[in-house]
């Protein structure tokens, strides 16, 4: 249907008949971001032979287009010590991933900034048959990439993975941020 288009009901039929029809009477919007789009106003109109009567809805188009969040143990960052010799550690073992209007992720990246010499990061899961891992650097930073649809629990679950560990003797300071 498109704009003011009309639904007609018609025939000889009793009033709870055509409350039931009108009752099935549904909207659907299909645009992915209805931020500005003014509001939608239906118009349910009846006839019995002599008078009308006509009753509005106003549909008030709510935009939940959000970006998803990311947080560690409920903060937005997070800090963990590395101890030499110690092998791989879990960046955050406790990532929680957010998404008010999507059940599924298509990629995210973790991103080791003012890395040094020796430092390696990675995933220690097993990845989903549909998910993609890619570690290369960006810049002076080295970046964790993983891309393919999953669901939210399952980009949970691998974020929780990822890993850093240093080779060498002594690593020095380390600064993590995840976007």
């Amino acid at each position: 249907m498109e704009e003011n288009d009309v639904i007609s009901l018609q025939g000889n039929a009793s009033p709870s008949v055509y409350s039931a029809a009108l009752n099935n009477v549904s909207y659907f919007n299909n645009e992915l971001d209805v931020f500005g789009l003014p509001d939608v106003v239906v118009v349910f109109s009846v006839f019995d032979g002599e008078w009308t009567g006509s009753s509005r809805v106003t549909i008030r188009l709510i935009n939940v287009n959000v970006a998803p969040n990311v947080t560690f143990n409920g903060t937005a960052f997070g800090e963990i010590n590395f101890v030499e010799g110690g092998g791989p550690s879990a960046l955050v073992p406790a990532v929680i991933v957010n998404d008010g209007d999507h059940t599924h992720l298509i990629r995210a990246l973790v991103r080791l900034i003012n890395g040094h010499r020796g430092d390696r990061i990675g995933v220690l899961r097993s990845l989903p048959t549909n998910v993609t891992v890619a570690v290369s650097p960006v810049d002076n930073d080295m970046v964790v990439e993983l891309s393919g649809r999953a669901t939210l629990i399952e980009y949970m679950k691998l974020l929780s993975s990822v890993y850093f560990d240093n080779t060498l003797p002594l690593p020095l300071n380390l600064s993590l941020e995840t976007r």
